[in-house]
């Protein structure tokens, strides 16, 4: 199960010097473990617009919103721009 082994290495690993950037965030999961429970600071991009709207809503709920900046877009190795069918805002 990945999801588990990503979870147990972030228990494991951060600390509150840690700087955790989360690429492709979903609704941060894993920026919450390592940025709440580990205590670490975080930076995470999400780039679907409905989704990106619930990280934010569980940052929020999580108080998190001081330790953690979000970014509603995607990263990628170069420039440039690609329509998603689920950047929907609707």
């Amino acid at each position: 199960m990945p999801g588990r082994v990503v979870y147990d290495w972030i228990d494991g690993t951060r600390s509150p010097a840690d700087l955790f950037v989360d690429v492709g965030a979903n609704v941060g999961s894993y920026t919450l473990l390592a940025c709440s429970v580990r205590g670490a600071r975080g930076i995470c991009f999400e780039p679907v617009p409905l989704t990106y709207q619930r990280l934010l809503d569980n940052l929020r709920l999580n108080d998190m919103t001081e330790r953690v900046r979000a970014f509603n877009l995607g990263l990628s190795d170069r420039r440039a721009s690609c329509a998603s069918p689920w950047a929907r805002t609707a």
